[in-house]
């Protein structure tokens, strides 16, 4: 029976992931992303919830005409 080949030991990507030093800069760049991503999240869902009141509107409308 043949023997399984001994696999490489690597390292976890999150060994090599970030090797420079935290800086109160790159905090601040990380902090404007997140915070632009959930701004633009919650105009989106804003839109959102206006198209379905637009709807609940026009079909309560619909049975009130009925």
């Amino acid at each position: 029976m043949a023997q399984p080949k001994p696999q490489e030991k690597k390292e976890h990507w999150t060994k090599n992931y970030r090797k420079d030093e935290i800086t109160p800069e790159y905090i601040n760049r990380k902090m404007e992303n997140l915070m632009s991503a959930l701004f633009d999240t919650i105009g989106e869902n804003e839109e959102r919830i206006k198209d379905l009141e637009a709807q609940v509107w026009k079909l309560s409308q619909a049975i009130k005409a009925n």
